[in-house]
């Protein structure tokens, strides 16, 4: 019975990651969309930091369809994706490499916020995997 249990919160967690996820990418999209006819008035290092979010967007668009879906491939990418997207985080919000919507007062704190949420979610896609709780 407890086994039973456990898969069903795995369950939850994992379609709630997932749709985190998705709704992530879909924040991508739209700050990527709103960067592209300013583009090329940013340096080097925004176009690189606004070309790799929109990368980060498509990978967690995917791993967070794959979670969703209960597929395998799923927690690998949803940890690749979280990972990624701590960093370009950091970049972007923290270091104010690029552009961001984050008032620069609080930036600091939202991305310590994004790193537990990120640490997290890689801990939980990790111990599922090795707790051979998949479904």
């Amino acid at each position: 019975m407890a086994q039973v249990q456990q898969v069903a919160r795995y369950r939850k967690v994992r379609t709630a990651l997932g749709a985190l996820l998705i709704v992530e990418a879909a924040i991508a999209a739209l700050s990527t969309l709103q960067s592209l006819p300013a583009l090329p008035g940013y340096d080097p290092v925004a176009v690189a930091l606004i070309l790799a979010r929109a990368a980060v967007g498509a990978l967690q668009l995917s791993s967070g369809y794959l979670l969703v879906e209960k597929r395998l491939a799923g927690p690998a990418l949803g940890q690749a994706a979280l990972l990624a997207s701590a960093i370009v985080t950091t970049l972007t919000v923290g270091y104010r490499l690029a552009p961001s919507d984050v008032y620069y007062w609080i930036r600091w704190q939202f991305v310590a916020g994004y790193w537990v949420y990120a640490v997290g979610g890689i801990w939980f896609l990790r111990g599922e995997k090795t707790s051979g709780v998949i479904s």
